[in-house]
């Protein structure tokens, strides 16, 4: 049942304070400016850029999120998503060592990305 006025959405929510080195400021949706790549069921949604959020309508059901910087991706995460719902996720590259140490040996699943609580 379709509640008319009602959008189900996934938000997904940079927490990466990324600064570009270039002389000529980058596009926002690039990755020289921090963005981060978003799919969704395998497919590309578009970019959240660095400390940014982007809302993407979905439809109701489980999804499988994923974010991807450069050759680094997320591990992905399921989300169910009701009629009328928001689901809400943070992504960053990790600061951490043992981060660190994803971003060399595991590249595939380095990203951090995790439902807000």
């Amino acid at each position: 049942m379709t509640v008319p006025g009602t959008t189900t959405t996934v938000t997904v929510v940079s927490t990466y304070p990324y600064v570009s080195r270039h002389w000529v400021k980058p596009k926002a949706e690039s990755f020289r400016g921090g963005a981060l790549r978003i799919y969704t069921d395998g497919k590309n949604r578009g970019y959240v850029s660095a400390l940014g959020r982007r809302e993407l309508a979905v439809a109701p059901g489980t999804h499988r999120v994923r974010v991807c910087f450069r050759w680094f991706r997320s591990r992905p995460v399921v989300v169910e998503v009701d009629e009328g719902q928001n689901v809400e996720l943070n992504a960053s590259v990790p600061r951490t060592v043992s981060g660190a140490i994803r971003l060399l040996l595991l590249p595939w699943r380095a990203l951090d990305l995790e439902p807000t609580r």
